[in-house]
């Protein structure tokens, strides 16, 4: 074979390589926006595979899990989570009735499982279900309008005779129901102020030591001095304001005003204080 035989025959090789990788890597989806399939990735935490080592590369891009799911099983379109793997999505719009989690699995693979989470602020999770491959859960009732949802890969490995086996594989995940936006952090903070006062008066007078100079006609009288204790107790002054659930995990900004001269007021958010 010549020298320009092999050159060609390379440059063929190299040319199906390379249209393998673009093929691969243009299949996943991009993010809709204002639809109902999951636009960001919050974070994520790759599991291993049942044997020990890393997933693949081509199955480790978390940015797969976005947009609208592929319905497939070819490599790039999705994310392994591995065993134990964890991944959290955002979504521009929001989720007001529940989740529907699209998974990668070939036919007669044992069961994939995955717990989902949902969340308003991306720090508070409460527990939706799990799915089973594909699967569709409720969002809570406590859940107004979630705006993240976290997936926990909870497949046994044990069910799996493939060493290479990588847990559930996240295709895509979409809201259902109608779009909402988080109840917005604007309401009349409550506030309550509690006082007791005690007035307690206590008076005694002592006249003793009177004296009295003649009683023929007029009388004098000349008396001891006489005393009156009065005392009053105020205790127990404190004011107290709650603010809303939907604050959590959000810029507060609190003022006080009308308190008075020389007052101390005691504000305090989270595990923060602030005196003036």
């Amino acid at each position: 074979m010549s020298t320009a035989q092999i050159k060609n025959l390379l440059a063929g090789f190299i040319a199906i390589v390379s249209l393998t990788l673009v093929s691969s890597n243009t299949f996943a989806a991009t993010p809709d926006g204002v639809g109902p399939w999951a636009d960001t990735v919050k974070s994520a935490s790759q599991g291993l595979r049942k044997d020990g080592s890393v997933v693949p590369v081509v199955r480790s891009d978390s940015s797969s899990a976005l947009g609208v799911a592929e319905d497939t099983t070819a490599d790039g379109t999705f994310y392994s989570l591995g065993f134990g793997g964890v991944i959290e999505l955002g979504f521009d719009n929001g989720i007001s009735s529940g989740v529907i989690v699209v998974e990668a699995t070939n036919a007669g693979y044992p069961a994939e499982k995955a717990k989902i989470e949902v969340s308003e602020n991306g720090t508070t999770w409460v527990t939706a279900g799990e799915v089973n491959q594909d699967g569709e859960v409720s969002t809570p009732s406590s859940v107004h309008c979630a705006k993240y949802v976290r997936i926990t890969d909870v497949s046994n490995a044990g069910d799996f005779t493939d060493a290479t086996a990588d847990g559930y594989d996240v295709d895509g995940v979409k809201a259902s129901g109608a779009a909402c936006s988080p109840e917005p952090c604007e309401h009349i903070v409550v506030q309550s102020n509690t006082s007791k006062v005690a007035t307690v008066v206590s008076s005694s007078a002592n006249t003793g030591g009177n004296k009295a100079q003649g009683n023929a006609k007029d009388t004098k009288i000349t008396t001891g001095s006489a005393k009156s204790n009065v005392v009053v107790v105020a205790t127990g002054n404190s004011n107290t304001a709650v603010l809303p659930d939907c604050c959590s995990g959000k810029k507060t900004d609190v003022k006080i005003s009308g308190n008075g001269a020389k007052s101390k007021n005691t504000v305090v958010v989270g595990n923060s204080s602030k005196k003036k």
